[in-house]
């Protein structure tokens, strides 16, 4: 019974994160309005309602929410430091979900909502913890070759 309910909020939990990422569709608007130009011709009626810019979904709301205090400013340097392809709407939807599956599986296993608690903010700053680990891990590949780029240049320099 537990397992299931577990892969239940496993699944869950995926279709969260599969449907907070934006829409393919809105990728794609700058390629259709270059076909269109090319095959209808400037000024056309379709051409206009393909450049409306469509309502912002709720997780685009929240990100922008975020963005404008200093945290969230962290959160995006840490995205690009880490060079992950996450947006920050993206995180935060993917910290919400494992909170959740992190608190009811430990409400499950131990029986208490108080005991629950812990896991759930260990949950929230999983994904937080991962790009931390991808911007060190990134930064010591960087500090390895440091040396031999360096060394190299002056090389070169000493070549002429």
């Amino acid at each position: 019974m537990i397992v299931m309910f577990f892969f239940a909020m496993l699944a869950g939990c995926v279709a969260l994160v599969l449907f907070a990422s934006k829409e393919p569709a809105s990728k794609t608007i700058g390629a259709r309005l270059a076909t269109m130009k090319v095959s209808v011709g400037k000024g056309s009626d379709n051409q206009i309602a393909l450049s409306r810019k469509s309502k912002p979904r709720l997780t685009d709301r929240i990100g922008e929410r975020f963005k404008s205090y200093h945290l969230g400013e962290g959160l995006e340097l840490l995205i690009v430091h880490s060079a992950s392809n996450m947006s920050v709407e993206q995180v935060l939807m993917v910290g919400l979900t494992i909170a959740i599956a992190a608190g009811i599986t430990a409400h499950l296993l131990l029986d208490s909502w108080l005991a629950a608690l812990p896991a759930v903010v260990a949950g929230a700053f999983v994904p937080y913890g991962w790009l931390l680990f991808q911007r060190s891990r990134r930064l010591g590949k960087f500090n390895a070759s440091l040396a031999d780029a360096i060394d190299l240049m002056a090389r070169g320099l000493r070549a002429g």
